[in-house]
Formats: structure tokens, sequence, C-alpha cells
């Protein structure tokens, strides 16, 4: 986990999530916000606006040297299928094969993060009213995450692989990897593993993603510090209050 500065910067990715309340505040802060000026309209738009200047941002962390490799919360592991695998490689003095093999992965999730800046700024644009209704006043404390999953999942993945495969290519770790995985599920007994390391790191890489979004969501709910626009502070200093 980054310092606070970097939370902040990262939460303002997720800020939608604050209005995820119950039906009883969610009439207080529109009988409030109402008083003061404010349509529904102008507070979707500032929503947007603020979920655009946070994804970039959030992108820009990640796609940093070390934005994977150094953070635990995110960091993408030795598949666990293969931890035999591991341990048998370590113990006969190729840990730092193994070592640059890890940070490989997480380098390829590094360079790939800045994909995901156009993506999520399409799908904020293409957020209809109905999209920011049910966000905004569904009762779901993760509803921001999920509606960032359900439309960029598919496309995410299709821009991040050549990145990361393009990483991996580097220290012919994609090779190495089919050739470990293919000896490995012909053991009769053990459960086979995917072949495909570029979509196993894909896949962590999107996981990590969307874990630190969530936590990062529910946390922007309880902390005014990570309330980043004018508009926010207004309206949920409202509910503050009651």
């Amino acid at each position: 986990m980054r310092q606070l500065k970097r939370n902040c910067i990262f939460g303002g990715a997720f800020i939608l999530t604050i209005f995820v309340v119950s039906c009883a505040n969610v009439t207080k802060i529109a009988a409030n916000t109402q008083k003061k000026g404010l349509t529904e309209s102008q507070i979707i738009a500032g929503l947007k606006d603020a979920l655009n200047v946070g994804s970039k941002n959030a992108a820009t962390i990640l796609n940093k040297k070390d934005g994977y490799f150094r953070d635990a919360a995110v960091k993408i592991p030795f598949p666990p299928e293969l931890s035999t695998v591991e341990r048998t490689l370590r113990s006969f003095g190729a840990g730092s094969n193994v070592d640059t093999f890890i940070e490989r992965m997480n380098r390829g999730a590094e360079d790939a993060a800045i994909e995901s800046v156009d993506i999520f700024a399409g799908k904020v644009r293409a957020m209809t009213f109905a999209d920011a209704r049910t966000i905004l006043f569904g009762g779901v404390d993760n509803a921001a995450t999920q509606y960032f999953k359900r439309t960029t999942t598919d496309s995410l993945a299709a821009a991040f692989r050549p990145k990361i495969g393009n990483s991996l290519d580097k220290v012919h770790a994609t090779t190495l990897w089919r050739e470990i995985t293919q000896q490995y599920n012909k053991i009769p007994g053990v459960n086979k593993v995917d072949t495909d390391l570029i979509r196993y790191v894909c896949d962590r890489a999107l996981s990590g993603l969307f874990s630190k979004i969530e936590i990062e969501e529910r946390r922007i709910r309880k902390e005014p510090a990570f309330r980043v626009t004018a508009i926010l502070k207004q309206v949920f200093g409202e509910l503050d209050k009651k």
C-alpha cells in the first residue's frame, strides 16, 4: 500500500462510490444539494470528471516501475499451482532465475497498466444516466467496481496481453513456462495447470487492479480526505452533518 498521498490520488478514480448509501440518506443528499443549487445531472457530470482524472492517475501509478512488483496487494506471484516447482528450483540454486521470472511478470503488468486510461475513459463517457443512478443509488458498496469490471474486462485483457507478452518474451519466460507446464501436466494425478503464461499474468494483473479498486471504493465512503472535488465535499459534507 502506498503512502496516504498516493492513496488519495488513486482514490479519486472511484469517488463515485461515496454515494452508495441507504435510500434514506440518498433522500437527504438530494434535498440538501437541491437547496444549494446542484442538480442530479450536475453531480453525475462532476462524478464522471472525477472518474476520468482519477483513473488516469491510477494507471500512471501502476505504470511506474514497481507499481505492481513492490506492492504486496497486487504483486503477481509465481503461479501457486506450481509451488513445488518453485521450491525445487530454489533448492537447486536457481533462486535468482525464479526471482527474475517473477519480476518480469510484474514488469509486464506495469508496462500494460497505461493501456487502461483510454478504456476507462471510454466507459465513463458511455455511462448512461440509468447506469449512474444504479451506481449512485443501488445500495451496493462496490457498485462502481462491478460496473467497470463488467464493462472493461474484455477490452483490458485484449490491450494488456501484447504488452505483457513483449515483456515476458524479453527473458524467454513464455517458452520456459510452456515447457515446464507441459511436463508437469504429464505427471499422473496432478491438477492440470494453464500453459498460457500471458493469460495467467493478464488475469492476475486485472484481478489485482480490481481488488485494489474495491478496497479504495469502500475506503472513500469513510474518509473525508478522499473527497477530492468541490461537489463531492459539498454533497457528502451534508451527509456527515446528519
